[in-house]
């Protein structure tokens, strides 16, 4: 999975140099338009994913913590039992 983010990082970077230098020749064409909008999408999708992972990563987090929380209250409430009998 990092070898193909890496590889498509590339071809992003390969993209937005072609589109600079269109830009600095000043060759304003459909293709050019075109290539912008494919690189504009793919930020956005990549920062969709990124948002993503950090919600999962907060909720797995969360959880753990819940999971402890409910395990402590739990082995708390047995020994309470054991001591009182």
């Amino acid at each position: 999975e990092q070898g193909k983010g890496s590889k498509e990082l590339h071809e992003m970077i390969d993209q937005m140099d072609k589109t600079e230098e269109d830009l600095v020749n000043k060759r304003l064409t459909n293709e050019m338009m075109k290539r912008q909008q494919d690189i504009l999408t793919r930020l956005l999708e990549h920062e969709k994913a990124e948002r993503q992972r950090e919600y999962d990563e907060q909720r797995k987090a969360e959880q753990a913590y819940e999971d402890w929380v409910r395990q402590l209250r739990d082995s708390t409430y047995v020994d309470y039992r054991i001591e009182r009998e």
